[in-house]
């Protein structure tokens, strides 16, 4: 069995790197899909909750904060035009 520190240092060096790959891997495939696709969406929600989850392994890192703080910026202008969209659809 693992002992408590090599499961830690285990997830300092191969799982929290491949979190944080994959976070980003799926913010830029979102990128690849129109603006207020549902799939685009998705995609930022999935890698918003990677960088949570990386975020609880190692809450100081600075590239994680980077692209958690990027992807809920994202999100946030996504739902805003949403909004605004429904907003206009209603007045036309």
């Amino acid at each position: 069995m693992w002992k408590t520190t090599q499961k830690f240092w285990y997830l300092i060096l191969y799982v929290f790197p491949a979190m944080l790959n994959w976070g980003l891997t799926l913010k830029a495939r979102s990128r690849l899909h129109p603006m207020m696709s549902s799939e685009r969406i998705n995609l930022l929600n999935q890698a918003k909750q990677l960088f949570e989850d990386a975020l609880r392994l190692q809450p100081r890192n600075a590239q994680i904060c980077g692209a958690y703080a990027t992807s809920n910026i994202e999100l946030e202008e996504l739902q805003k035009k949403e909004m605004e969209s429904k907003r206009n659809a209603r007045f036309n």
